[in-house]
């Protein structure tokens, strides 16, 4: 029987001990279980490689471009991640 693209699968991987104790942080901080995590973090890194923007030099390199500034924007709503503007900046004027 063919698999559905909403099946779940399992996979059993070895991290190490301080990447371990990474990503248990992340999911403490986001509320999420672990296993939600490290679905999320590779939904991400997935979703920035088929982008283009993998990898540190990717970012970078996305961030340098306006039309990918846009896709980096996107990809963060995306994925559910809270977004903030950044505070304004008002010119203070010294009397």
């Amino acid at each position: 029987m063919a698999r559905k693209p909403t099946d779940l699968l399992q996979y059993k991987i070895r991290v190490s001990y301080e990447l371990s104790r990474r990503i248990k942080k992340l999911a403490t901080k986001s509320g999420s279980p672990i296993s939600n995590e490290i679905v999320r973090l590779l939904e991400a890194q997935v979703l920035a490689e088929e982008l283009g923007i993998g990898g540190l030099k990717g970012v970078v390199e996305a961030v340098q471009s306006s039309s990918a500034a846009f896709a980096v924007k996107e990809t963060i709503k995306q994925l559910g991640f809270e977004t903030q503007s950044p505070p304004s900046i008002t010119k203070r004027s010294d009397q």
